[in-house]
């Protein structure tokens, strides 16, 4: 049952207790959703921190550890939601929107000094346009100075770097040349654990954070079904010869961090490998097709894929087999790769297995047989 304190207190209305009563006053803050305001963007920690009355927008960007280098003072914005009143008159606008110039002290124009941050108020902090943290990409092998170099604009392309490494020694392989790039490939981790498990492994990190029971069970669904992102270095055709030739060349890419060009020195071999007799690397020859190269490692072994032999230049191209009436093997250059891959083996039915079959055909023979006039 409820009752009213003030009665109590006043002895207007009290209440008799009984045996094993329990009398549970409620503070104002635990019957309110807890207020916080969030802060995104170019400030060392960005997150959401509980709000004040008072709070300015100075005093939270010095919770989340001040601006980071590349923030913009004078493009910050203020994200404040409408409370019910204002929601039912001010259907049009989902939010008000506010933009205010902080200095690096975290004080603020005198025009702007007097504006409070409400509960549930969203601020963002921008990066300059004009900022850039360094880019770096590498360059290896066969050039004058090989190493690092910083991307100096987003207009940059690979022959640019190129030039800055001093140009190709003279046992630069050209052809051979290959670009390495980094790719982010997002990953969908789903835990087998329990929501209960999640909660008690989290307990002191969602406290910490001050989170509402909803946020918390929002928390951990995210942790349920996490997606992770994973980069990986994939490898690009490069027409080296090409970009020399004609900077416009579409292969003369712009280039984007992590790159990593590699110029190899000029080979004389070429390596057969796989489903063969003799796997070795033997001496490149000017116009011969793999198929001389594999006669010469000993020829196919018992398991070969003749019609799926391919290869592998050093830039990274991959010619194949082709076959219609006659097989033709694809053309070699220096420092390839001759793949032949082996077949794929059959599953052989074994002896369990056609026992199986002979009963199943003789049981259905008894049930032909059963059903057909005499």
């Amino acid at each position: 049952m409820s009752f009213d304190v003030s009665d109590v207190l006043s002895r207007s209305a009290d209440v008799a207790l009984q045996r094993e009563d329990s009398v549970v006053i409620w503070e104002i803050k635990e019957l309110q959703e807890q207020r916080y305001v969030r802060i995104y963007g170019e400030v060392q920690h960005p997150n959401k921190y509980a709000y004040f009355k008072g709070m300015t927008i100075g005093d939270l960007v010095l919770q989340a550890g001040g601006f980071k280098e590349g923030a913009i003072e004078s493009y910050i914005e203020v994200s404040r939601r409408h409370n019910y009143e204002q929601a039912s008159t001010k259907a049009a606008n989902m939010v008000e929107l506010f933009q205010f110039n902080i200095n690096r002290d975290l004080s603020m124009m005198d025009k702007d000094e007097r504006f409070l941050l409400s509960a549930y108020d969203y601020v963002y902090v921008r990066k300059a346009p004009s900022y850039f943290e360094q880019k770096t990409v590498s360059v290896e092998g066969e050039v004058q100075f090989p190493g690092q170099y910083s991307i100096r604009s987003k207009k940059e392309r690979i022959s640019d770097v190129i030039k800055r490494a001093g140009g190709l020694t003279d046992h630069a392989y050209v052809s051979g040349a290959s670009l390495y790039r980094r790719i982010e490939i997002e990953e969908t981790d789903t835990t087998t654990r329990s929501v209960d498990e999640l909660q008690r492994e989290n307990k002191q990190a969602m406290e910490r954070l001050k989170l509402s029971k909803e946020d918390q069970m929002a928390y951990v669904d995210s942790l349920m079904f996490q997606t992770t992102k994973k980069t990986k270095a994939t490898r690009v055709e490069l027409q080296l010869d090409k970009i020399l030739k004609d900077t416009a060349s579409i292969f003369n890419y712009h280039l984007r961090e992590g790159d990593r060009i590699f110029i190899p020195e000029v080979s004389e071999e070429v390596h057969v490998g796989g489903a063969i007799l003799n796997p070795v690397g033997l001496a490149y020859e000017k116009g011969r097709k793999a198929g001389y190269y594999i006669d010469r490692s000993g020829g196919f072994s018992d398991k070969a894929n003749k019609r799926k032999v391919y290869v592998v230049n050093s830039d990274g191209t991959t010619k194949v087999t082709k076959s219609f009436i006659f097989t033709r093997y694809p053309s070699v250059l220096p420092g390839s790769k001759i793949v032949v891959p082996e077949k794929e083996e059959k599953e052989r039915v074994g002896v369990a297995t056609w026992l199986a079959i002979a009963s199943t055909f003789s049981s259905l023979a008894l049930a032909v047989a059963a059903i057909l006039p005499r």
